[in-house]
């Protein structure tokens, strides 16, 4: 049962990941604001939600393996 502990190992990997990619987020949306630039809140918003979306897809690939990997 190799990949049980693979698929584990790439779980725990994502949170502090995921947690990066926030923090640089947050950093350009500070900066963002403070130069008065709406266009780059909008910006910085719709590439946060594409991150999202990305994460959310990469999650559904990984509980897909976990389920196939439990039937075998």
């Amino acid at each position: 049962m190799g990949s049980g502990q693979e698929l584990s190992d790439r779980l725990e990997l994502a949170g502090p990941i995921l947690v990066g990619i926030l923090a640089v987020l947050f950093v350009y949306l500070i900066l963002a604001s403070r130069t008065g630039g709406m266009q780059w809140v909008v910006s910085i918003a719709s590439f946060a939600l594409t991150l999202f979306v990305i994460y959310l897809f990469y999650r559904l690939v990984i509980a897909v393996e976990e389920i196939a990997a439990k039937l075998e």
